[in-house]
Formats: structure tokens, C-alpha cells, sequence
């Protein structure tokens, strides 16, 4: 690797980390969770705290107020929207933690009260139980901030699994909303498990997005336990069919794959893709897999909060119904995925070279997923990992398409952590520097 590579690494990274969005005006709307990720307050205690409540994850996820009467819990959406409902999980058998706490919206003030105080019942002592609000049938118009407890409490300790605001949003031009999908193997598949059933490849649970335009594919998956579906133990050519509520003429189907570290390896490998008119006779789309079986490879997930992994291509087909059927998966006894969205022909912009997050942007995050598999052995490296010209490995050739592409305006003051690999690669130019001037 000669100097002048080396200190273009070492310029592109230090040049810190900015991040953007490339959207299309944006068409109306879907109902959405607008609560999901946005700020809280609340009373803190027991070592929880108040962001574990809307953070679109159940699994021991909640937020826990202190012994009085009086703990509390808020939400500020941001701004304001017209909430059509709310939909509140309980934690699992402590629903008396919940029930009989009041509920109050406000508006962008956060001091002006919107419609009339709620008495939250009808939570059940089973793991966990989901229950959906509204105000009368009215709705909550022009709210930002919800509020749980501070009053009306039965017993100490108030406790909120999981709070969504659902509201219209703006959808991404050529995104396919209202998708439902269904599946031949889901883990524990009982109607009391929220967690990891297949509509929740196709409900926006944990993407980032849902504020609106839902459907924008630069959109990242959340790292979530509860925000995606997975098969059982060692599943035979597990399947997951989406009903596209209709006809549509398509043009792409992007896939995000697992994404919790502890977890890859479940992620779907070889699939065999079809579509359908009438959701009975399937035909497999054509073959982007060449040699390897199915017709299709979802890459392996880089882990943390990602970008798509696949963009298949559903070009030239009419289709009411496309299924997945799942061949092998990359490595683990246990298969899922995490989000499937669809676009009809011409909606997806084009990802710009050495993009390796697809947010839109080149800048130092993908600098780092190139520096952090520079070199690696093995020659099966993926787009997310660095490998920009698809060659198997990351090397100079991907270094000098992610320069060659570099957002303008995307340096900040702020450094990322370096890696390991960073720090000998930022410390080569200056040796080199040194032994010139000697």
C-alpha cells in the first residue's frame, strides 16, 4: 500500500462523521408510529430509564418509576401531529403497574392540555398484554407530548413497556404500504408472542423512518430483539409470503437481514424468490444468483443499526403476492430477517458508489466499514463491509471509489472512534513523512 493511499485513508476518515438523507417529495400517508425513538422524561429508578418505553422493543424493555404515587412518564413526538390512536403494552405480569395511571396529551407548549384526561384499564397479568387508546373516538388533534402517571396511580412502581403514538405520515413516492405477510415457520408462534412474528417484516417496527416519508429505502433497521421474525429450531425451506394488498407493477424488493450482533448468523443466506396474481400459481423471478441456489443472496447484516443488505430486482413483473423461501441461511439453527419493503419500477434512487450504509452519503461511516475489513482474508466480503466493486475483497480499487465519491459537505469537527486498524494507518503517514525528511 504506498503512501499516498495510505494518507487518503487516514484524510477520508479523519474528515469525521456527517449523515443525510436523499428523499422524494413525498405522497400521504399511512398510519405510523410517531412516538418510536423520540425523546422522554420521566422518573428514573431501579436502574431503568425513560427511553426504555417507546424504543420499539418488548423483551425486558420498560420503564420502572419509583415507590410513590406520583412517578411519571413523557413522550415528545417532536412536533405536533393528529393522533389517531395510541397503542400501549404493559409490562408483562405487573399490568396493575399500569392500569389506573392517567394519560394526558399536550400540545408543542408541553404545558397546554389536548382533549381530556385518560384512564388507562383493562391490562391483564399476561406476558404482555397490548392494548389500543383514543379519546373518545376523537382522536388527539395537534399533540407533541404524552404523559403516563404523575397522578392516579393504584400502586407504586409505574411501569410502561412500550408506548406508540399512531399518526398519518407522508410515504416515500413508489413505496408499497399496507403490505401484510405470513409465514410456515415462526418461533413460538402463539398469539400471546409480540415479539418476532412475520408482520413485522412489513409493519416499520424498528426502522427509522417512521415519522415520516415511511418507506424511504436510505431508512436503517434498528439493532432490536422484537423487530423482526425468525423461524424455530433448524427450519427445511422456510417461507414468508407477502400479500401486496393488490396489483402493482414492480421494480424492486430490498431486504434487511438480522441485525443484532449476537445474531447474524440467522440471517437469510440463498432464497428462492416468486411472485404471484393470484397468490396460488408462483413463478420464480429471473436468476441473480448464478451459480449459487435460488434465484437471490441476502447478504449477512453488518450488524448495529443498517441499511438494506439486498436490492432484488422484480423488474418488468406484475405481482399481487411475492414469497421468500429460505435455502440456507449463514450458519446459525435458527433463520430470519428483519425488514422487506417493495417499490414499484423507477422509486429507488441510486445508491451512490462506496455509499456502504446506503444512507445516501459517503462520508467517515463508510470510511470506517471499509478501514475496519481492509484487507480481510477470505474473499467473500459484502457492499456493507467495504467491497464496492464486488470483487470479494476491500483493497485500494473500493478505496479509490469511496474518494472518488465522497459527499461535498460531509466533513464535520467530529472524529469517530478509530478502530485499531485506524490508528496503524493514521500513524503510517506520519513515519513515512519522517523518513522523507531524514
Amino acid at each position: 500500500m504506498t503512501y499516498r493511499r495510505v494518507a487518503l485513508m487516514v484524510a477520508i476518515v479523519a474528515m469525521g462523521l456527517a449523515s443525510g438523507t436523499a428523499t422524494n417529495p413525498a405522497a400521504a400517508g399511512v398510519l405510523s408510529n410517531v412516538a418510536a425513538f423520540k425523546p422522554t422524561s420521566g422518573t428514573e429508578a431501579w436502574g431503568y430509564v425513560p427511553s426504555q418505553g417507546n424504543d420499539d422493543q418488548v423483551w425486558g424493555s420498560f420503564s420502572h418509576g419509583d415507590e410513590s404515587y406520583d412517578s411519571w412518564w413523557r413522550v415528545d413526538l417532536g412536533q405536533a401531529f393528529d393522533i389517531a390512536h395510541l397503542v400501549i403494552t404493559s409490562r408483562d405480569g405487573l399490568a396493575d403497574r399500569t392500569n389506573w395511571a392517567i394519560l394526558r396529551a399536550y400540545g408543542p407548549d408541553g404545558v397546554t392540555q389536548i382533549g381530556s384526561d385518560l384512564l388507562l384499564s383493562g391490562f391483564d397479568n399476561v406476558a404482555p398484554v397490548r392494548l389500543t387508546f383514543d379519546n373518545g373516538g376523537a382522536g388527539w388533534s395537534g399533540a407533541q407530548f404524552f404523559q403516563v402517571g404523575g397522578e392516579g396511580i393504584s400502586v407504586p412502581y409505574l411501569h410502561v413497556a412500550e408506548f406508540a403514538a399512531m399518526a398519518e405520515v407522508d410515504v416515500y413516492p413508489g413505496f408499497i404500504a399496507g403490505v401484510t405477510a405470513t409465514s410456515n415457520n415462526t418461533w413460538f408462534p402463539d398469539p400471546s408472542n409480540l415479539d418476532v412474528m412475520p408482520q413485522h417484516l412489513v409493519d416499520n417496527v424498528g426502522m427509522l423512518d417512521q415519522g415520516g416519508p415511511v418507506g424511504d429505502p436510505y431508512a436503517l433497521h434498528r439493532e432490536l430483539n422484537a423487530a423482526l421474525w425468525h423461524t424455530d429450531f433448524d427450519p427445511v425451506e422456510p417461507t414468508v409470503t407477502f400479500d401486496l394488498g393488490g396489483l402493482h407493477d414492480l421494480g424492486n424488493m430490498l431486504v434487511w437481514n438480522i441485525d443484532q450482533p449476537d445474531c447474524l448468523a440467522r440471517g437469510f443466506k440463498e432464497v428462492l424468490v416468486e411472485t404471484s396474481t393470484d397468490g396460488i400459481a408462483f413463478v420464480p423471478v429471473a436468476d441473480q444468483n448464478g451459480d449459487n441456489p435460488g434465484n437471490a443472496t441476502i447478504p449477512m447484516s453488518p450488524g448495529g443499526d443498517a441499511g438494506y443488505q439486498a436490492n432484488v430486482s422484480l423488474s418488468g413483473v406484475s405481482a399481487g403476492y411475492v414469497r421468500i423461501t429460505g435455502l440456507s441461511s449463514h450458519g446459525d439453527v435458527y433463520w430470519g430477517l428483519s425488514e422487506v419493503r417493495f417499490y414499484e419500477p423507477g422509486a429507488l434512487p441510486d445508491v451512490p458508489p462506496g455509499d456502504a450504509n446506503r444512507d445516501g452519503r459517503v462520508d467517515a461511516k463508510d470510511a470506517a466499514a471499509l478501514a475496519a475489513n481492509w484487507l480481510a482474508p477470505g474473499g467473500t466480503l459484502s457492499w456493507s463491509q467495504g467491497d464496492f466493486n464486488d470483487d470479494g475483497l476491500v483493497d485500494d480499487l473500493d478505496l479509490a471509489i469511496l474518494a472518488a465519491n465522497w459527499s461535498p459537505g460531509a466533513a464535520t469537527t467530529t472524529v469517530p472512534e478509530p478502530a485499531a486498524v485506524l490508528l496503524l494507518l493514521a500513524a503510517a503517514p506520519l513515519a513515512l513523512l519522517r523518513r522523507r525528511r531524514n
